[in-house]
């Protein structure tokens, strides 16, 4: 179904292979302009390719590879961390290649939440298990390999704390290839990670107080402790003397059992705040 029906998947397969002779100019090119490429290895020969001939900083196991255990051996062994799509595995089968991954000595592993449709579907999505990827190792990070339409499926993995989006890319969709027409142009790639941005930044650190941009508010709108009258020295401080409003000069309502049965060691002039100082 979907935009290959109709293709066999060996004829596919020819057309979505980079070949091995343009990895080189490739991972230059990206060098050249400070960024880093890494190519999925399919078979055990590839990992040895890319190995002795480009040493990238990762490896990236793609969905349908997740049981080629020969394969997370060879790349286990690399010692490189790695990018693991899950698409179409159970969880038993998550935690296998984990364990394979770490016992051949992978230092991290970055699980990648995947529906292994092209396109795929926001309603086949269940973001909410990806929320549990992090809990079968102490070592591990989440992501989004997103096959689908646009970028809304990236920006809500991101709120969930996704650290690592994949999407597919192309300068054309008419160029040749089959991935092409479901990869993202350009500004739409550029609009998405203005996006992304705006999620993470907003995420924060988790811990709930004021932002820096509501301290001032605090002061200016919260409600405290004024005099509802002129209370005169000596008079003990009842719910009667007291009225709630901003700005937020006097005492929190939280102290009321404190300041009910106080003494005004001076006198306190209607709508003054009722501060610890005039109190004894």
């Amino acid at each position: 179904e979907g935009f290959w029906k109709g293709r066999y998947l060996h004829d596919l397969y020819q057309e979505a292979m980079t070949p091995w002779d343009w990895h080189k100019p490739l991972f230059d090119k990206a060098n050249e302009l400070g960024a880093f490429l890494f190519s999925s290895p399919f078979d055990e020969s590839a990992v040895d390719y890319l190995e002795s001939n480009l040493d990238p900083i990762l490896h990236k196991i793609a969905s349908f590879e997740l049981n080629h255990f020969p394969l997370l051996e060879k790349i286990g062994e690399t010692k490189k961390p790695v990018l693991a799509s899950v698409g179409v595995s159970n969880e038993r089968e998550i935690k296998k290649a984990i364990s394979i991954l770490e016992s051949k000595g992978c230092p991290h592993i970055t699980l990648l939440h995947c529906v292994s449709e092209y396109p795929a579907q926001p309603e086949d999505f269940n973001l909410a298990s990806m929320l549990n990827l992090k809990k079968y190792s102490d070592d591990i990070s989440i992501g989004l390999s997103d096959h689908s339409p646009g970028h809304t499926i990236a920006v809500a993995a991101t709120a969930l704390g996704a650290r690592v989006i994949e999407k597919h890319f192309t300068l054309d969709r008419k160029m040749e290839g089959p991935d092409h027409i479901l990869s993202m142009l350009p500004e739409e790639f550029s609009e998405m990670r203005e996006r992304l941005n705006i999620v993470e930044k907003s995420l924060g650190d988790g811990i709930k107080q004021p932002s820096s941009s509501e301290v001032a508010s605090i002061i200016r709108f919260r409600k405290t402790m004024y005099a509802k009258n002129d209370i005169e020295k000596g008079a003990i401080i009842s719910e009667s003397d007291i009225i709630y409003t901003a700005p937020a000069y006097g005492i929190y309502a939280k102290y009321e059992d404190i300041v009910f049965g106080k003494t005004a060691n001076q006198n306190i002039s209607k709508d003054t705040p009722i501060t610890w100082d005039v109190l004894s």
